[in-house]
Order: structure tokens, then C-alpha cells, then sequence
């Protein structure tokens, strides 16, 4: 199973990739939406996008852009948010 993860906060974003990549994920990593599309584009679908509630709550992240460009590319692609709520934490 193949997860993109894009998340802006370097050790977040190392973490959570070699936390996936020990549970047998191959892993993409990206620290923005830009970085992100090239990273999908390059690396063909993935079964699961995980990305930062961040990225789509924000006006200039580019997250529901970035969302969209994906779903045009594969209307069946998957996503799983994460955020540093106290409700809903990262991994």
C-alpha cells in the first residue's frame, strides 16, 4: 500500500514516515501541496493521501486546489486528514 504524506512540520513529517514505513507502507513524503502533486505525479497513485487538516483549513495552503487537481487525476483517490488538534492528534 502506497501513502502520500504531506505535512509542513519537518519532524512531524519524518515521524510519521518512518512510524508507516516500519508497518510495511511505502511511503511518500512532501512538505506542501506543490511538493506534494510532483511527488504523485512522479510516483503514480497512492492508496491513501494523508494530509494536514492545515493545508486545506487555509486561505493560501493551496489543500482543497491541491485536493482537486488529485481527484480530477483519479476520481477514486483516498483521504485521511491529520491535526495538531487536542481532539484529533497527528501520530
Amino acid at each position: 500500500m502506497k501513502v502520500l504524506v504531506v505535512e509542513a512540520e519537518e519532524a512531524t513529517l519524518k515521524a510519521t514516515g518512518i512510524m508507516l514505513n516500519k508497518l510495511g507502507y511505502k511511503v511518500g513524503l512532501a512538505a506542501n501541496c506543490d511538493e506534494a502533486f510532483r511527488v504523485y505525479c512522479n510516483e503514480g497513485p497512492h492508496d491513501v493521501v494523508l494530509i494536514a487538516l492545515k493545508f486545506v483549513r487555509g486561505s493560501g495552503a493551496g489543500g482543497s486546489k491541491f485536493i482537486d487537481a488529485l481527484l480530477q487525476k483519479n476520481p477514486e483517490q483516498r483521504f485521511a486528514f491529520i491535526t495538531a488538534s487536542p481532539i484529533l492528534k497527528k501520530p
